[in-house]
C-alpha cells in the first residue's frame, strides 16, 4: 500500500483579482491517532489524492505498531 501511495508536494500558481501572481506548494500529512489523541503514526501525501489513499496504509501500519490489550 506504501509503494503505491504519492508523496510528492505540488505546486501552482495563478494570478489574484488584481492581477498579481500567488503560487503555493502544498501537501497533506495523512495522521493516525488513539483514542485519547496521541499520534500514533503519520504519512506525508499528495494534497490531490483521496484521504483514503493514505489513511488505509497508515492505520495498517499503526495496527502493527500498537500492543492491544486482551479483552
Amino acid at each position: 500500500m506504501l509503494a503505491d501511495l504519492a508523496m510528492a508536494c505540488e505546486v501552482g500558481a495563478e494570478r489574484n483579482a488584481k492581477g498579481y501572481p500567488v503560487s503555493w506548494i502544498v501537501c497533506k500529512l495523512h495522521l493516525d491517532a488513539d483514542d485519547g489523541g496521541i499520534p500514533i503514526n503519520c504519512l506525508p501525501g499528495s494534497a490531490s489524492q483521496h484521504d483514503n489513499r493514505g489513511g488505509d496504509p497508515a492505520a495498517a501500519t499503526s495496527d502493527e505498531r500498537i500492543d492491544h490489550p486482551a479483552s
